[in-house]
């Protein structure tokens, strides 16, 4: 996947509301059956429309067609501003009018998405600016000001991208990931305490790491936060059948992890599955089975900040 003008991304980004998108939130108001409805939509579409052209700019493929928002019997039902990005998942797309200090965010729409782009419309409704980004929000209602830049929704497409774990039997490692002796000389010094006396994956536990791969990889769920390190193992049980575990641990000099982090497994559709929480313990971990060619996601979480890392078995 490639970005246009990556680097530019702090500037406004100003999409002109032409006459076939406005046409288009027309044909889509026109199915509802009272006016506050029709204007919702009305706007709902036109904000959907500005995020689908700045996605077009940066190379990322969206699938209009797989929208709620599009359905009919959806736009009734839900207000939703969602669209769908290929093989990633949905992003919310909310208006907000020049003016208005808050970005509104149902409650209907606050699970199942990758994220949250703001988007102001101009009060003519002939301009749109996609500008702020949020991968989790909590209320119904965001300030302006407590939106982060639009390269922070560039991120986030980056750590969706999968990583395929058959890969590191051939020795292929994503950005980041490294082997577990380089990123555990990075979390305890040598000669203090025996390799796996302070954590073992499964394999281990049961006397056997014959056949299982594992990788770690240093991350930062927030700015003030220390870095901490995540491990990802698997172990083919059949032709198709994976064991996979999952280890978040505190770095070099930490007693324990940051209070209340949060470690979710999340399937194919971005719902959590599995999660473990931190209660002043040096590490949190999960064990899951999966079948070859499943995708999951890998969810840390700390308060409204967290980091993703997507997996196929």
């Amino acid at each position: 996947m490639s970005f246009w003008n990556r680097s530019n991304q702090n500037l406004a980004f100003t999409v002109p509301l032409t006459a076939r998108y406005h046409r288009l939130a027309e044909q889509y108001k026109k199915r509802q059956s009272d006016d506050l409805k029709g204007d919702r939509v009305y706007r709902n579409t036109l904000a959907i429309c500005a995020v689908n052209f700045y996605c077009q700019c940066m190379g990322i493929q969206t699938d209009w067609d797989a929208s709620d928002s599009t359905d009919a019997v959806m736009q009734t039902l839900k207000d939703t501003a969602d669209l769908a990005l290929e093989g990633i998942g949905k992003v919310e797309c909310r208006p907000v009018i020049k003016g208005e200090k808050l970005v509104r965010i149902p409650d209907e729409v606050r699970s199942d998405r990758m994220g949250y782009i703001a988007v102001q419309l101009s009060k003519d409704l002939k301009t749109a600016k996609p500008f702020g980004f949020k991968s989790i929000v909590r209320s119904d209602a965001i300030p302006l000001r407590e939106w982060q830049p639009l390269d922070a929704f560039l991120h986030r497409i980056d750590q969706l991208q999968p990583v395929c774990l058959e890969d590191w039997f051939c020795e292929k490692m994503a950005a980041g990931w490294e082997v577990v002796d380089r990123i555990e000389a990075m979390l305890w010094p040598p000669d203090t305490q025996p390799r796996f006396a302070f954590r073992s994956s499964p394999a281990t536990r049961s006397g056997d790491r014959g056949g299982s791969v594992e990788r770690g990889k240093m991350l930062n769920v927030t700015p003030d936060t220390d870095p901490l390190a995540l491990f990802v193992g698997f172990k083919p049980v059949s032709d198709i059948e994976r064991n996979v575990w999952v280890q978040a641990y505190a770095a070099e000099g930490r007693a324990h992890l940051p209070e209340n982090l949060h470690l979710s497994i999340l399937d194919n559709t971005g719902t959590a599955v599995m999660e473990a929480k931190a209660h002043k313990t040096q590490n949190v971990q999960l064990e899951f089975g999966g079948d070859k060619g499943e995708r999951f996601q890998v969810r840390l979480a700390l308060g409204d900040e967290d980091v993703l890392q997507t997996f196929e078995v």
